[in-house]
């Protein structure tokens, strides 16, 4: 995680305190295990309006799914 917060010139010292505080890992738990109920067991998981894409799809996927939900509503 070093690498990545150098990378976008991040202040080192804050990141690695804030990262080794371990103030944010209940947060990040809780996001984990809502995905691995939902059924996102890796990534890239989507969900558009409460429909699950699994796994890196091509654009008319989502276009579809979208225009589905955007008819629906009509």
């Amino acid at each position: 995680f070093r690498m990545f917060a150098e990378s976008l010139k991040l202040d080192l010292d804050r990141f690695t305190s804030c990262l080794r505080s371990g103030k944010y890992k209940p947060l990040v738990k809780a996001d984990f295990d809502e995905g691995i109920r939902l059924g996102a067991t890796g990534t890239p998981a989507f969900f558009i309006n409460g429909i699950f894409i699994n796994g890196a799809r091509p654009q008319p996927e989502f276009e579809e799914v979208i225009e589905a939900l955007l008819a629906s509503l009509e």
